[in-house]
């Protein structure tokens, strides 16, 4: 059996260039857990920035820097 935290509780995603976002823990499944997030500029600022740190990435890792 694979731990999972429980239903409810808040949990931290980081993303290394953008910083952290809270979340909460909204399920348990075979492969891991769904988190929600609520709704808030924050959020959606963190949203965004995730997406065009990606999208400014090359989609060859032979191109990527560092």
């Amino acid at each position: 059996m694979v731990a999972r935290p429980p239903l409810g509780t808040e949990v931290y995603l980081f993303h290394p260039e953008v910083g952290a976002i809270v979340a909460d823990v909204s399920a348990h499944r075979l492969d891991g857990i769904a988190v929600e997030f609520i709704l808030t500029e924050e959020s959606s600022a963190f949203a965004i920035a995730v997406h065009a740190h990606d999208m400014t990435r090359p989609a060859d890792p032979a191109q990527r820097a560092g």
